[in-house]
């Protein structure tokens, strides 16, 4: 992790121990590999700029034979994050701050997303894949979700939601 101004850069192979909760602006870089441990989970409350490759994703993965819990976009100053070319691999959901977050991917309170060239894939225990609530312009891209506990895209009270390119399949 590397900090410029207030904005933190990620990038190599990164083991989430405990749940990490950032404020600032964090971009990641190309083939960035988060390895995350049962029940863990990463909450990004400043904007987030994830732009992976074809050639080097960006992926979020168990770091043992347990799932863990939520990658989560949390409010206001989320607006305009990017998301593109990135991995979900064996999320779940979590409870931070008495908030419930319902996916693996939960996107909360914010506002202009694009998530773009997305896998999902094997979520356990709570509802969602991909939950979406209380967004206003949100792009969904070219998503593959494969193996949904349950719902494999929830969207709650948002507007302006763009759905292109999206398959879902169980195996």
């Amino acid at each position: 992790e590397n900090k410029t101004g207030n904005r933190i850069i990620l990038e190599g192979e990164n083991y989430i121990k405990e749940t990490v909760i950032y404020n600032d602006v964090v971009e990641i870089k190309p083939g960035t590999i988060f390895n995350i441990k049962n029940g863990k989970s990463i909450i990004f409350k400043g904007k987030l700029i994830a732009l992976g490759s074809l050639e080097k994703p960006i992926i979020f993965k168990k770091d043992d034979d347990k799932e863990w819990g939520t990658v989560a976009l949390q409010g206001e100053r989320t607006n305009n994050s990017v998301l593109s070319h990135v991995i979900f691999d064996g999320g779940s959901g979590d409870i931070i701050d008495n908030i419930k977050y319902t996916g693996a991917l939960s996107i909360h309170d914010t506002k202009n997303i694009s998530l773009r060239n997305i896998i999902m894939k094997d979520n356990l225990n709570f509802d969602d894949m991909l939950h979406i609530v209380y967004v206003d312009n949100i792009i969904l891209e070219k998503i593959f979700i494969e193996n949904a506990v349950m719902d494999a895209i929830d969207i709650d009270m948002s507007q302006n939601v763009v759905i292109n390119n999206v398959e879902t399949k169980q195996s």
